[in-house]
């Protein structure tokens, strides 16, 4: 006879409606236009029961449901194809009750029904499964046990792992097959017996039985909601934290669709221990700032810029198996009026949208990137799309709408505020208004008080986005059509917008037998930029004086009063078609029970031809000539092919281990190519669009193409005994074309190993608080090579000029055969700990990194010929940390629950030892026993209260103004540079609380960071009190006004003096700040209308939300931002949107 085992749970019922919510949902509801229908619908079924009177005959049940309906003011919710096995109902009543109406109309029919107040659900009739325990005693003796695994929700179980014991002895053991089926072969006798069925992402089903014999045909299988259950994806195959030795965590769609954000990474922010995200600017399109653990490399070259961290080694991105171009930079055109960064080469996942991708898994530490070898030194992020799943076809449409705005920013002084610094200004110079001193001496209006932030940068932009899936299919063969479009204006006073369009696919198909599959995955996406190339907050036009003229006319002309006008960028063109084709297959072969060959193989390519042009309206009409007009065409292509076969074996040692060989290769091929021409001196300005219609000696061309390819070959053995101790052996031999003949090859790997405590019997008495233990450590040999390929021979790039009348070509690198591999050796240590059966769940993780032989460029004196040379230094960094996660169930009730997530990182890193560095380099910033991610600087002493001046401190504690050039004493730009300032987040992290009451759900993240960054006085080339360069007001009311005054801001001037005094502050502890910040980085709120409502609008589910980002922020750092702490770019975007969303 067969049973059906279930997990001993109440199994959920997703249409239950409590009716109390119901009543003060509508008190809510009324006051909300866009649910005011809903609410009017819900309240028809409010009403007060009575007894029933009914006579039919042979009558369709559907007639008597709706004559019941009206007589006890109930509600029915079904699902139509339910009624449509039911028999005729032949009755007659007087004054019954409703449940003996109900129980004699639902008598033989094949459903039953459940009340909740006044609705009444209909659902299946479902046969109790018999007592186990009766059943086994009624078998013969002598059969084996053979059964299928599903999930709770009719999914097979491939791969689960079947335990029979007796007295805490393995009796038989087993694992699914690719139908979920199993046999075991032991042969049983009378006794208690202990059944234990495990899989991954699922909650372990143990049971006592007792038998002579035992027969299973089905077993349900619960889906776990402990987070250490958690499907985690690795290079080739999927785990959870119980079981990992690695470090790896899991960002899920739910949590990325609450993020009204165009790239992925911004809804990572704050959620990833271990992982720091910051965007370099908030210019649609623009970069980010990716960083996994401590900064462990030299390469990369020089810092960007005072306030930002070293490039160093990017993480690796995986697309669906495909290596994903989003750890460089793009070959963009770069140019922009005062700005000539102004997206810094954007970034590649700017054309992924969000809302394909099903979860991201970011891979850290020694075990978990091991298997990439060299690609994964500095860390991996896999982004898995949304695929093909077995079921009822179903349609999801999401619909937005929102706007963004500018961040934190400046507000500097009004006119009347500036006229006043300028005027004390004078006083401490003892000067006068000039004839060039506009702003005071009457030319310009001193009545007028221009924002010009608001002028620039003070729009409201809209955001429309819009995506749609369709999927379905039987368990053979299944499908996935998904189509996503969003628009999204500028901030910035321009013309233009950002539009993206694509479609992505999914299809899986296999044999009845399961023993061939295939799953093929694409997607396209088209991105359409004609903003204007500028970002204003780094425009000088922003800080001119109030009372400036205005750069545009009442008539639209540009205005150029003053023959500068920083809105004339206005004025330029600009159009970039970027396309991004991702596309990836798998075919995969199980002869045998748990043996298996894959063959997967990807493909990415992403091409954008750029436009850019400076028409005739651009230019001063006073001093214009036609061979100022200048225009570009960038046409560049960045594409991967990979190749990923490799074979699997999975099987069941002794009964108590489990045991998972795999073995393939790795091939890659990538290439990026541009191609750009421009011209200058257009006849007209309609010829622009294209350079060649320039003379053609004004007309320049280059051809750029880096191809770069990668080979490897990989072992993985995993093994778990009991459920108690596992581990994991990685081993790797990595070729790369970024290095020579006899450097090209390495070999590298990993050792893995954990121990759930929590399993050993002696550990029982206390699994009551700590339900869970697990210690784990590990240890990697990896490579590095993050430098451009073949810096190992002479290139040669042309030049636009000729030589004797023919192409002459310059020298591009220095060679250097003798690059190889950098060697990083990661060791790692961590606990999980689950106390009150996941109350709490903590995970606290430490590394310590070696890495030697750093590839890095070396300065070379320019009489060389070259201004660099790349090598491996004999540099030591050690970079190390701690980083903590904790999962809280704080309060769950029928209706309301409360769940938390606090994420913390504490990164450090040093260089340990630099022989020969006094000698070999020439980054003054670099000292032994220092982080690299720092910056020396002169000591900074305040202002002088006698003078008002910077006073400075050098090497031998003496203070002075040390005024360059005009002092007697002068700073030395290296022995004075006493003071060393880390750059690097001291610690940072994110909360995370999630509320749910009855339909309504609350999420929040708050984003913390702790780190020292430039303050505004760091950007400022000219003082305050210069002519037409406004501060801010806090600034300016800090100034020094009189002898004994103490402050931190000199007097205002516009002599000499000061000015050369500012560039030496720049260089000093003065210019830098802490720049701790917190920050309410997402809310979102979502309400889920009653299933009655979508029941009767046939539908499977409708919620509408509103969301935000970068709400609000709490820091002493004043006038910039602190994510990317820049007066030079557009801080993040404040984003405000609500939508809906639809299933059918």
């Amino acid at each position: 006879m067969p049973i059906l085992l279930c997990s001993n749970v109440l199994l959920p019922w997703r249409y239950v409606t409590d009716h109390a919510l119901v009543n003060k949902l509508l008190k809510i509801m009324r006051i909300t236009a866009i649910l005011l229908l809903g609410a009017c619908l819900q309240v028809a079924a409010k009403g007060r029961a009575q007894n029933i009177t009914l006579s039919e005959r042979n009558a369709p049940i559907e007639k008597v449901l709706q004559i019941i309906e009206k007589q006890a003011n109930v509600s029915f919710y079904y699902k139509i194809e339910l009624l449509k096995k039911a028999g005729p109902v032949s009755i007659d009543v007087k004054n019954g009750t409703l449940k003996q109406v109900l129980d004699f109309c639902f008598n033989n029919q094949p459903f039953t029904y459940e009340m909740f107040d006044k609705v009444v659900v209909i659902k299946p009739k479902i046969t109790p499964p018999p007592n186990i325990n009766e059943v086994f005693n009624q078998l013969p003796w002598g059969t084996k046990i053979a059964g299928r695994i599903i999930g709770d929700a009719g999914e097979q179980l491939v791969g689960a792992s079947i335990r029979i014991y007796q007295r805490g002895k393995l009796i038989s053991s087993g694992v699914s097959n690719e139908k979920g089926e199993f046999k075991l072969g032991a042969e049983f006798e009378n006794g208690a017996y202990l059944l234990e069925v495990t899989y991954i992402g699922y909650e372990k089903l143990v049971r006592e039985i007792k038998l002579p014999d035992l027969q299973i045909t089905v077993i349900v299988m619960k889906k776990s909601v402990s987070v250490l259950d958690e499907v985690q994806y690795t290079a080739y195959t999927s785990t959870s934290m119980r079981y990992n030795t690695g470090d790896i965590t899991t960002i899920s769609s739910k949590e990325i669709a609450r993020n009204p954000v165009p790239n992925v990474l911004q809804a990572l922010q704050g959620r990833v221990a271990g992982m720091f995200v910051a965007q370099n600017t908030g210019v649609p399109n623009g970069a980010f700032q990716v960083q996994i653990r401590s900064l462990n490399t030299l390469s990369g070259g020089a810092k960007n810029s005072p306030g930002s961290l070293p490039p160093g080694g990017q993480p690796l991105y995986i697309v669906d198996g495909v290596e994903y171009p989003a750890n460089s930079p793009l070959p963009m055109l770069n140019f922009g009026q005062n700005t000539p960064q102004f997206r810094l080469n954007g970034n590649a996942l700017n054309y992924l949208d969000p809302s394909q991708i099903e979860s991201i898994s970011v891979l850290k530490g020694a075990d978990a990137t091991a298997i990439y070898g060299s690609r994964g030194a500095f860390g991996v992020i896999i982004i898995t799309t949304k695929k093909a799943k077995a079921g009822k076809p179903s349609l999801n449409v999401n619909a937005s709408y929102g706007f963004s705005e500018l961040g934190k920013y400046v507000q500097l002084m009004n006119t009347r505020d500036y006229l006043a610094v300028r005027r004390n200004g004078m006083d401490n110079d003892k000067t006068k208004p000039g004839t060039s001193d506009l702003d005071l001496n009457g030319t310009w209006d001193t009545t007028v008080s221009n924002n010009w932030k608001d002028f620039y940068l003070g729009e409201h932009a809209p955001t429309t986005r819009l995506n749609a899936t369709y999927s379905g299919g039987s368990a053979n063969t299944n499908f996935l059509l998904g189509a996503n479009y969003s628009t999204i204006h500028n901030i910035q006073r321009s013309k233009g917008s950002v539009r993206q369009g694509g479609v992505n696919f999914s299809v899986n198909t296999a044999t009845n037998d399961r023993k061939f599959t295939t799953a093929l995955s694409g997607s396209y996406t088209n991105n359409v930029d004609d903003m204007v190339q500028a970002d204003f907050a780094g425009s000088a036009g922003l800080t001119l004086a109030p009372n400036s003229p205005v750069p545009i006319l009442p008539n639209g002309k540009l205005n150029w009063e003053t023959g500068t006008n920083y809105a004339a960028i206005l004025n330029s063109l600009y159009n970039n078609s970027t396309d991004n084709l991702v596309a990836n297959v798998s075919l995969v072969y199980t002869p045998v029970k748990g043996l298996s060959f894959t063959a997967a193989g990807g493909f990415n390519l992403l091409t954008a031809k750029e436009f850019s042009g400076r028409p005739s309206s651009y230019f001063n009409p006073a001093n214009f000539n036609a061979s100022q007009t200048w225009s570009a065409v960038n046409q560049y292509r960045v594409r991967t092919f990979s190749a990923d076969p490799r074979a699997e074996y999975t099987t069941l040692l002794f009964g108590k281990g489990r045991l998972s060989l795999i073995a393939g290769g790795s091939i890659r091929d990538m290439v990026n190519q541009s191609t750009y021409i421009n011209g200058t001196g257009f006849a007209s300005d309609e010829l622009l669009l294209s350079p060649s219609n320039a003379a053609q000696t004004n007309i320049s061309t280059q051809f750029t193409i880096m191809p770069r390819r990668y080979i490897g070959g990989f072992g993985v053995i995993n093994f778990r005994w009991a459920d108690k101790y596992i581990l994991s052996l990685n081993g790797r031999r990595d070729g790369s074309s970024v290095f020579g003949n006899n450097k090209q090859f390495g070999n590298f790997g990993s050792v893995g190993g954990g121990w759930i405590v929590s399993e050993e019997p002696w550990f029982k008495p206390v699994r009551g608080v700590i339900s869970f233990l697990k210690f784990k450590a590990s240890y990697a040999l990896v490579g590095g090579s993050a430098i451009p390929p073949y810096q190992y021979i002479n290139s040669y790039s042309f030049n636009s000029t000729s030589y004797n009348g023919g192409i002459s070509i310059t020298p591009f690198n220095l060679a250097n055969p003798y690059l190889h591999w950098e060697t990083n050796r990661n060791t790692e240590i961590g606990v999980n700990l689950d106390v009150l059966k996941g109350l709490v769940n903590i995970e606290a993780i430490y590394y310590y990194n070696k890495v030697g032989d750093q590839l890095t460029s070396q300065p070379l004196s320019s009489i060389t010929g070259f201004t660099d040379f790349t090598i491996n230094s004999p540099a030591h960094i050690h970079s190390y940390g701690a980083e903590f996660t904790v999962n809280t169930k704080n309060i769950s009730t029928k209706n309301f629950t409360w769940t938390s997530r606090i994420n913390a990182t504490v990164p450090r890193t040093k260089l340990k030892a630099y022989p020969g560095i006094d000698n070999l380099v020439s980054n003054v910033n670099y000292q032994i026993g220092k982080p690299i991610t720092g910056i020396r600087l002169f000591r900074y002493a305040g202002v002088d209260p006698t003078t008002g001046m910077y006073n400075f401190i050098n090497a031998d504690g003496v203070k002075g103004d040390y005024t360059p050039f005009l002092s007697p004493k002068q700073l030395n730009a290296n022995t004075d540079r006493t003071e060393f300032v880390d750059l690097a987040p001291k610690y940072y992290g994110g909360i995370l609380n999630a509320f749910t009451y009855k339909s309504f759900s609350l999420d929040f993240l708050v984003t913390v960071t702790k780190r020292m960054g430039t303050n505004y006085l760091a950007f400022q080339s000219y003082p305050l009190g210069w002519f037409n360069v406004n501060y801010p007001k806090d600034i300016a009311d800090r100034r020094w006004m009189k002898e004994g005054d103490i402050t931190d801001v000199p007097k205002a001037s516009a002599g000499l003096a000061a000015l050369l005094s500012q560039g030496q502050f720049t260089n000093s502890t003065g210019a830098y700040s802490d720049a701790t910040y917190a920050r309410l980085q997402n809310l979102s709120i979502t309400y889920r209308l009653p299933a009655k409502l979508i029941q009767r609008a046939r539908m499977a589910g409708l919620s509408v939300y509103a969301a935000g980002q970068n709400l609000y922020t709490i820091s002493k750092y004043k006038n910039l931002d602190p994510e990317n702490m820049l007066a030079g770019r557009t801080p993040p975007l404040r984003v405000y949107t609500i939508g809906i969303n639809v299933n059918y």
